[in-house]
């Protein structure tokens, strides 16, 4: 029935918050550990290893959270999309997601280097596609998103992706 998946879609979306926060939270209390100078350099290195597979999850969380969140909506009638337009989002997503993992997996592969600038540009358009989107909702005479607080919101998660934007890849 659509409210069931709906449902599901709501606790995935609850739940992909809950470990997304929660993963950061960890990740930014351990990483104190990294700079203590009475810790070896052995320690501090295992440390940093932990650290990165943890701030999978977060990663993983706030990827998928943009389709997740934005299927909502759409089944509530909050975003002006079309059918294709969502299929196109998930598509992106789900790409998205791959390169963030096969990045974590191969991270030390001299290979991936064009990934990685690849996937600091593809952050910046989302970045800006949701600001600019959630601004241009807020404004318009016809937005695309019916609904102010979720205008902000995309604004809000734009910012978010900004502040855990990496230096850019040389």
């Amino acid at each position: 029935n659509g409210m069931l998946g709906y449902d599901l879609l709501l606790l995935l979306h609850i739940l992909l918050f809950v470990y997304w926060l929660g993963g950061d939270l960890g990740v930014f209390y351990s990483s104190r550990y990294l700079t203590k100078p009475e810790l070896p350099p052995a320690t501090r290195a295992t440390v940093l290893k932990i650290l990165l597979f943890i701030d999978m999850a977060p990663r993983v969380c706030l990827i998928s959270m943009l389709p997740v969140g934005l299927t909502l909506s759409y089944l509530q009638g909050w975003v002006a999309l079309p059918g294709w337009g969502l299929a196109l989002i998930w598509v992106g997503g789900l790409a998205w997601l791959w390169l963030g993992i096969t990045l974590y997996v191969r991270e030390h592969d001299p290979a991936i280097k064009p990934l990685t600038k690849f996937d600091w540009w593809l952050r910046v358009a989302v970045i800006a596609v949701l600001i600019a989107g959630g601004a241009f909702a807020l404004v318009s005479a016809e937005p695309w998103v019916n609904q102010p607080w979720l205008a902000l919101k995309l604004i809000v998660m734009g910012l978010i992706i900004f502040c855990g934007l990496p230096r850019r890849p040389s």
